[in-house]
């Protein structure tokens, strides 16, 4: 059995250090310890990848190259391949950097075992490895892209890519050579670590304390990224996930429900099967008349509405199409009580009348879905009422029969009559105005409910799979359905659609829009509420009902007082003007970037207060004991900040913090008021303004601007929703106050 070595390698006399060096593989460890070339070449991998691919994706993008179709697709396959590997390849390089960084970084500490060492190398092997394929493959893919487009077009090579076949040959060599020095490492360190423990070592310098610390940074950075992007999509496989998991609960559910109306009317009486086509008939059956002549006139009432000669089956007949024909030309004769076929020519007008309605037809459809609904639902408590009461009262009526009292009285010679055992109609109302008094209070909400908020919202939803807009809507025409025609010319170029490029342009700001107007409120707001918290400061009530006074006035008042303020003539402009700190005016809310800024800064003066508010209470209740211990400890006030006071924030303060994003991503005011979403992006065929937001796209879509484009609106009022649930739904899954559900630690 081999044992390990325990005495250093000996150098034969005139053997020189180089030789020896070759000859045991220990200059290598002398290298782990001396330098961090390593750390250089992954870094120059992740810098040269990252540069490919950002050229590479850029050159998809502004360049125009005609393919064969014959070879169109093995082009584009190639093409996405390269990108992918690329983006791969580049975080190899990153890992490979971090990983010699932090191996540079345990080789300075006395105390590391040699299997820390060994460990860390083979994992830099592996690294090197996947690199040297990733680089090899890449160079392969390129070569291979180079060659369909020049046997596709007319014969010239685009110029790049020979520079970019010779960037990845030159990975390539990086990549081999980082996998050498790895592999060199692990036998580095089996031989040579005694012969070395004897030198002293050098410290890591400050240059590579800097690497290294960015290098970390980098990597926290990079998993962080990953981790949030990850959230994200595990959140959407989930949503379909919990999608197939409700479509199967709810057909499982239908054919239980099914099998039992069925069985129930196999196995049911005569008072149960009377019930299916008259409700409620079984109560009457049973001695309680006034229940059945209630479901009567409820059934009545149905299907009298259902058949009237504009009711609910008139409705669901023009369902399909939303409507045949929108208006007529008719003649009338304008001398009054004479008929058009002996009126004079001259006296006959031409009068317009009105047919059909597509808005009608939706609306009045969706209400007499909803009413069949509802009406089925009542029809089978009806049904279950009858079922339920009469096992009591067939029971108590066998009891009857059975006992004493079902005998004759010798006196009368008479039966003792019957007494039901159900509930009087009195009994029940007693019931619902006492015991089940919630029953009818939330009866009255849940009705209302249901004609003024769910019938609008499924209105509105069925509008985005139809045409409506400008050009087709009642009442002179119609709208039909497109099926999800509405989304492809929403989120793509189908048909040359531009709602697609402003769609991109106004979903990017949006999240841009919200993130910084969430954390620089938040941010701002923190830091301001700490200031006038420490113990120093004096007359903090008045400070705080300074920044209060903001909140007193109306956001309306405050934002259209900003924009007169910032407007190019504007008080702001003409002072800076008269003081000599500007030469021309400056367009704060008629450039784009200029506006961009501009919503930002004023939304932190509109903001930061709330935040102010709500923090501040919640500084004051941090522990001292934390920050006591803390100081004990030697931590500095940035330190005590970073390790107790955000965390507790954000502990406490995380559902705010959600809140705050999907309120700021639905913030119509201080857009709409401040600069109302321009300046115009001037893009034919669809109007909205460089600082519009989704909203006030939505809004200037609809009732704000000329297009009328109701369809369109809809399916965004859709997707806003979406996105704002699933964000929400994503985010708060994760944070402290729904992961611990106790107290912070």
């Amino acid at each position: 059995m081999n044992e390990k070595k325990t005495t250093p390698p000996l150098m034969f006399p005139g053997q020189d250090k180089k030789d020896f060096y070759l000859s045991t593989g220990t200059g290598h460890y002398s290298h782990l310890m001396s330098s961090f070339s390593n750390f250089v070449i992954g870094l120059v991998i992740a810098i040269g990848m990252g540069g490919f691919f950002i050229a590479r994706l850029l050159h998809l993008i502004f360049t125009s190259t005609s393919v064969d179709a014959s070879s169109q697709s093995a082009y584009w396959l190639l093409i996405i391949a390269t990108l992918v590997l690329a983006a791969a390849s580049l975080a190899g390089g990153v890992l490979a950097a971090v990983s010699s960084s932090s191996q540079r970084a345990k080789v300075n500490r006395e105390e590391v075992q040699d299997e820390v060492l060994i460990k860390c190398s083979r994992y830099q092997a592996i690294v090197g490895l996947v690199n040297v394929i990733l680089t090899s493959v890449l160079l392969a893919l390129e070569i291979a892209a180079i060659i369909i487009l020049s046997a596709s077009t007319s014969g010239a090579v685009i110029t790049p890519s020979f520079w970019w076949i010779i960037l990845l040959a030159v990975l390539v060599l990086a990549s081999i050579g980082y996998l050498i020095i790895s592999l060199g490492h692990i036998k580095a360190v089996k031989n040579g670590r005694e012969y070395y423990l004897a030198k002293k070592v050098q410290p890591i310098s400050m240059v590579e304390s800097i690497v290294i610390g960015i290098g970390s940074g980098a990597k926290n950075l990079g998993v962080g990224l990953f981790t949030f992007i990850m959230l994200f999509i595990k959140a959407f496989i989930n949503l379909f996930v919990a999608l197939y998991k409700l479509i199967v609960k709810v057909a499982i559910a239908v054919a239980k429900f099914a099998k039992k109306f069925t069985m129930t009317f196999i196995k049911g009486t005569y008072r149960t099967k009377l019930s299916y086509f008259f409700m409620g008939l079984g109560h009457a059956l049973m001695g309680r008349p006034i229940k059945t002549i209630l479901y009567l006139i409820l059934e009545a009432g149905y299907w009298l509405f259902m058949f009237l000669p504009q009711g609910g089956f008139y409705w669901l007949s023009k369902f399909d199409n939303l409507g045949d024909q929108a208006s007529k030309i008719v003649y009338e004769c304008s001398i009054i009580g004479m008929p058009i076929n002996i009126c004079p020519v001259e006296d006959q007008i031409e009068v317009t009348v009105f047919m059909d309605n597509s808005m009608l037809i939706t609306l009045f459809a969706v209400a007499t879905i909803l009413l069949t609904v509802a009406f089925f639902a009542l029809y089978w408590i009806s049904i279950r009422g009858v079922v339920k009461a009469e096992e009591t009262y067939v029971a108590a009526l066998k009891k009857h029969e059975s006992t004493d009292e079902g005998t004759t009285n010798s006196a009368t010679q008479e039966k003792p009559k019957f007494k039901s055992p159900l509930p009087t109609f009195k009994n029940e109302v007693n019931e619902l105005l006492n015991s089940r008094f919630h029953l009818t209070t939330l009866s009255i909400p849940a009705i209302t409910i249901m004609v003024f908020t769910l019938v609008p919202l499924v209105f509105m939803i069925l509008l985005a799979f139809t045409n409506f807009n400008q050009q087709n809507g009642p009442p002179n025409t119609l709208f039909t359905w497109v099926g999800l025609q509405t989304f492809a010319q929403l989120f793509t170029s189908v048909g040359g659609s531009s709602f697609s490029k402003a769609f991109g342009d106004i979903l990017g700001w949006t999240f841009i829009w919200a993130f910084f107007a969430t954390f620089s409120n938040y941010i701002l707001g923190l830091i301001l509420a700490m200031m006038i918290n420490r113990k120093g400061i004096k007359l903090k009530k008045m400070w705080r009902t300074i920044f209060v006074i903001t909140i007193a006035v109306p956001q309306f008042v405050t934002l259209l007082l900003m924009s007169q303020l910032l407007y190019k003539y504007g008080p702001l402009n003409e002072t800076l003007l008269r003081l000599g700190w500007i030469s021309e005016y400056i367009d704060f809310l008629t450039v784009p970037l200029n506006a961009k800024i501009a919503v930002i800064l004023v939304n932190v003066w509109v903001g930061v207060p709330y935040t102010m508010l709500i923090t501040s209470g919640i500084l004051m209740n941090i522990p001292d004991d934390l920050y006591e211990s803390a100081r004990i400890d030697g931590a500095g006030r940035f330190t005590q900040f970073v390790k107790i006071t955000m965390p507790y924030m954000l502990f406490v303060t995380g559902p705010y913090l959600i809140t705050q994003f999907i309120g700021n991503i639905n913030n119509f005011n201080v857009i709409f008021f401040l600069t109302g979403g321009g300046p115009s992006a001037n893009l034919p065929g669809v109007e909205y303004g460089k600082t519009d937001i989704l909203v006030t796209w939505l809004y200037r879509l609809t009732v704000g601007g000329a297009q009328q484009e109701y369809a369109i609106g809809s399916a965004l009022g859709i997707f806003i929703f979406l996105i704002s649930a699933f964000i929400t739904l994503s985010l708060y899954a994760k944070t402290s106050a729904a992961t611990q559900e106790g107290d912070f630690a």
